[in-house]
């Protein structure tokens, strides 16, 4: 099923019941995203959102699913990580001058 319907997207992706529309978001490439949340109390995820992303014609992408892979990502906890010990080691020093 390459595209499927705005009214098969906006069904929650666990109860299938149809979700509550809170937002629309500009998207990438000139689509948008809607953001819907589930009401059905008898759902295990209910008061959980989604996104359903609606392309500039219309259409709906079909939803992938695994893991999200986001590009250069190791690098970036690796930047992180950095930071965060430059950040610890200069807390460190102030403690033993005296500051903080």
């Amino acid at each position: 099923m390459p595209d499927s319907t705005l009214e098969l997207a906006k069904r929650c992706p666990e109860c299938k019941v149809p979700g509550e529309f809170q937002q629309a978001l500009p998207g990438p490439r000139r689509s948008k995203v809607n953001v819907y949340i589930c009401r059905n109390e008898r759902c295990k995820t209910t008061n959980e959102t989604w996104i359903v992303q609606v392309n500039a014609d219309g259409s709906i992408p079909e939803r992938k699913k695994g893991p999200k892979e986001f590009p250069n990502s190791k690098r970036m906890v690796d930047m992180g990580s950095s930071y965060v010990d430059y950040l610890q080691s200069e807390m460190d020093k102030g403690e033993t001058r005296g500051g903080m």
